[in-house]
């Protein structure tokens, strides 16, 4: 049997080892490599006058995100997704063909979760 991976290392705890050895090249790929608010919360620990990402582009990307409320910006994710949030019928199940399906044309995806014991369908474009 193969070993288990060990799981992801969430991204405070990387950004933390990482300004700890004052990688801050490897803090910025971090940055960019993670949702939203993360990369916002992350954003404001680098010490700009320290270290600054090698193209413009990229330190105008460092600026937006310093400027980002994490908090604001996780109750707007939260809201987005409340609202791209679909119920469906409690009968659903994985393998009921009239309401687990991929959208035509367009890129969605179907996640069943559980809540409370009843099911609950979100759909993500």
């Amino acid at each position: 049997m193969p070993a288990r991976l060990p799981p992801p290392e969430r991204p405070a705890v990387k950004g933390r080892r990482l300004a700890r050895a004052g990688d801050w090249s490897g803090y910025w790929q971090l940055i960019r490599s993670v949702p939203l608010v993360d990369a916002a919360e992350l954003a404001g620990r680098i010490p700009v006058h320290q270290w600054r990402p090698p193209a413009e582009a990229d330190l105008e990307v460092l600026e937006m995100l310093r400027d980002i409320d994490p908090r604001r910006a996780a109750r707007l994710v939260e809201r987005l997704a409340q609202a791209a949030t679909v119920r469906v019928p409690e009968e659903l199940t994985i393998h009921n063909r009239d309401y687990a399906d991929f959208a035509h044309g367009r890129a969605a995806l179907l996640v069943a979760t559980r809540a409370n014991y009843r099911q609950i369908a979100r759909r993500s474009c």
